[in-house]
């Protein structure tokens, strides 16, 4: 939970309707967590070998209440197929010959790697490994999880700076818009 200060809240309070201030206020507050969130998608981009469209996926905004305005960004996911950390398909020698392996990169910053005993399932998509030896049964291979991702110390502080920075942005845009709506203007 973050708690963020705004200057001179006493003169816009006394300035302004208490209607204005609510409205401006939750339209901040959503604005500037959808924001954020476009941000810890681009820090977690950053480091880990993933795409905008699977972090999305996982996050959601919810409204806690609208007076006093709560928001949260909720992120919920299970593990990611190594299939989508760029695997590609590497000759490996083994002791029965030649197979197919597969090779992934999860971060950004390290270099590819190989999945010892991986292979492609049906159709290319999933890759799996062997559990023992023989005709035993496979398993799924996966990677991290988006929310073990975001929970990083360091995407979290950046994300709680960025928040604060957007918040006195949005503020007085917001203040703006919803003081020229119940004048009428627009």
């Amino acid at each position: 939970m973050m708690a963020v200060t705004l200057p001179k809240w006493d003169k816009v309070v006394a300035a302004y309707h208490p209607d204005v201030i609510n409205q401006a206020v939750n339209a901040t507050i959503r604005k500037s967590l959808m924001k954020t969130r476009t941000q810890i998608s681009k820090n977690v981009r950053a480091v880990y070998n993933i795409k905008a469209g699977d972090i999305g996926q996982v996050v959601s905004l919810k409204k806690i209440s609208y007076t006093p305005p709560s928001y949260y960004l909720r992120y919920f996911g299970y593990r990611i197929s190594l299939r989508k950390y760029g695997a590609r398909p590497k000759r490996v020698k083994s002791t029965r010959g030649w197979r197919t392996g597969v090779t992934v990169r999860v971060r950004k910053d390290r270099g590819r790697k190989l999945v010892k005993g991986g292979f492609y399932g049906a159709g290319g998509w999933p890759v799996y490994k062997r559990v023992g030896r023989g005709r035993l049964p496979i398993e799924k291979r996966s990677g991290l999880a988006i929310p073990q991702m975001v929970q990083g110390k360091d995407q979290l502080a950046l994300a709680y700076k960025f928040m604060g920075i957007e918040i006195n942005k949005q503020f007085h845009v917001q203040l703006a818009f919803y003081q020229r709506r119940a004048a009428g203007v627009l």
